[in-house]
């Protein structure tokens, strides 16, 4: 009779926490239009008022590091919907991620100079949505670093983390320098910091030009280019596919508050059957036929440091047009190819694995072909130590010999370049710096010091702005703005590049220069 009771009890008790579980999940769904409604409630009104660069906070919770231009100044209230602050004032921003339970999902909306003109009065409007964490890199916000969270998926009502950017119309083209990758917009696009470290840019419409590591793609409306990260900083080249649907679940609204109207672009969802796994081995040539809408994944297991090289063919008749796709042992994109070489394959040459583990070449029609083809494996793996054991010396030896192994060192290349100081033109409030990287081997990140001497009390103030990954060879021109600290006039401004020598150049003694700043009279 007791263990009835106590029988009854649990059920009882376990009914009552399912009960209180699910009015918590329904209590926190129901949250979501809330939610979103009063973000799209404050962007159509309070944040209106946004003048050129300044932040306006626009749902909580939205954390900023400011830095004030006057440390005098009382710091600036930051925490209301409608509350605003300077761009210039603002190092970082810190955005929360989507919080059901607390009702909390950060978003801010920016009017920003970046690189429009001082006699243009339009802005670029940047719409941070959820969980983000952005550092601004100079006064305009044409320089900055961000990364964003996948957070929002149980919501179907908010989109992904990430941020909207609509230039103005009459413009043309504006340049901004995000994670040192760069981006010319004359157009809407919705950019994101992907859980596999991929940088995303969705364009929505207009154009836009991706430049990461000397190479540059060019999207059309429904094309995102990607560029694989490494430390928030480009470590491949970009590619370009096809926006995926998913990425831009309830996007709409937020982009219809944007001041230019816009239509998003109709993006064609083909339904691709993912076939059972296959195995491959080293030096293995398989064989294998698409049906229509099919992707195959081939597995191999490889260690750190093996270098691979993979060869997809097909039948000279079929319409078969296939593409391969290495995926690592996390489920992250190594490399994709889609280009035939002269002889009518397609392949990845003399590539180094980074894991253990098991990798997966997907094999598949990017227009959804039938068809054959032949897949070729080949791998050479790093040699490992070998040792070989001491003789043995008999005991009446008066001594013991000890062989040492003979050790070869080998020098590993350091890479040689040069940043040099091509130009630097002062304008109103702004100068135009030329970098050059004179080689001979491509030259890492860095940044530019633009030191304006105001005299006075003032005295030397710094602005500075970033120089992306230059090949040798090639040259880059940025845009430093210097807002007015002092009275109308012109002031002496020195160019720095690498001011920090943070990188290790050949010649330090070609790369600065100096030019005049002006301050027209109002």
């Amino acid at each position: 009779m007791r263990q009835k009771r106590w029988t009854l009890l649990a059920v009882v008790i376990g009914i009552a926490l399912y009960t209180l579980w699910e009015a918590t999940t329904y209590a926190q769904l129901d949250a979501c239009p809330g939610i979103a409604a009063n973000v799209l409630v404050t962007l159509k009104t309070v944040c209106q008022v946004t003048g050129r660069d300044q932040i306006c906070y626009a749902h909580r919770a939205v954390i900023p590091e400011i830095e004030l231009q006057d440390p005098s100044a009382p710091a600036p209230v930051f925490e209301n919907p409608g509350d605003l602050l300077k761009v210039i004032e603002t190092r970082n921003l810190q955005l929360q991620s989507l919080d059901l339970e607390s009702k909390i999902w950060g978003a801010a909306w920016l009017q920003v100079q970046a690189s429009i003109p001082d006699s243009r009065p339009e802005n670029v409007t940047l719409l941070l949505l959820g969980g983000i964490d952005l550092k601004n890199e100079d006064s305009t916000m044409q320089t900055f670093t961000f990364s964003s969270e996948a957070d929002s998926a149980s919501c179907g009502q908010l989109p992904n983390s990430g941020l909207l950017i609509q230039t103005p119309e009459g413009v043309g083209e504006i340049s901004l320098l995000v994670n040192q990758v760069d981006i010319r917009l004359g157009s809407t696009a919705f950019i994101q910091v992907e859980r596999d470290n991929v940088l995303s840019v969705n364009l929505l419409e207009g154009d836009a030009t991706i430049t990461a590591l000397g190479e540059s793609v060019t999207l059309a409306p429904g094309e995102v280019a990607r560029v694989p990260l490494l430390d928030l900083f480009p470590d491949r080249r970009p590619t370009i596919e096809s926006i995926n649907p998913d990425d831009l679940r309830a996007l709409g609204p937020f982009v219809a508050v944007l001041p230019r109207p816009i239509q998003l672009p109709e993006i064609e969802v083909r339904e691709v059957r993912v076939a059972p796994t296959r195995r491959i081995t080293y030096g293995g040539v398989v064989t294998d036929t698409l049906t229509a809408g099919e992707a195959h994944p081939w597995e191999f297991i490889a260690q750190r440091g093996d270098v691979v090289t993979i060869t997809l063919e097909k039948n000279a008749d079929d319409a078969l047009d296939p593409s391969l796709e290495l995926v690592n042992p996390n489920r992250v994109i190594v490399i994709r190819n889609e280009d035939y070489l002269p002889d009518g394959r397609a392949g990845v040459f003399d590539l180094t694995l980074s894991q253990n583990g098991a990798y997966t070449i997907w094999v598949r029609d990017e227009q959804a072909n039938p068809g054959a083809y032949k897949l070729a494996l080949s791998g050479r793996r790093l040699p490992t130590a070998t040792f070989t054991a001491s003789p043995i010396i008999p005991p009446e030896a008066t001594f013991t010999p000890v062989i040492f192994p003979t050790v070869i060192l080998t020098n590993t290349p350091i890479p040689v370049f040069n940043y040099v100081l091509t130009s630097v033109i002062g304008g109103n409030a702004f100068a135009n710096v030329t970098v050059t990287n004179a080689g001979p081997d491509a030259a890492p990140p860095t940044s530019v010091d633009l030191n304006v001497d105001y005299g006075g009390s003032v005295g030397v103030v710094t602005f500075n702005g970033g120089v992306p990954p230059l090949l040798a060879g090639d040259s880059v021109t940025i845009t430093i703005n210097a807002p007015p600290q002092s009275g109308f006039g012109a002031y002496p401004a020195t160019a720095i590049v690498d001011p920090t020598n943070s990188a290790a150049e050949t010649n330090e003694g070609d790369n600065s220069g100096t030019t005049l700043i002006n301050y027209p009279v109002p």
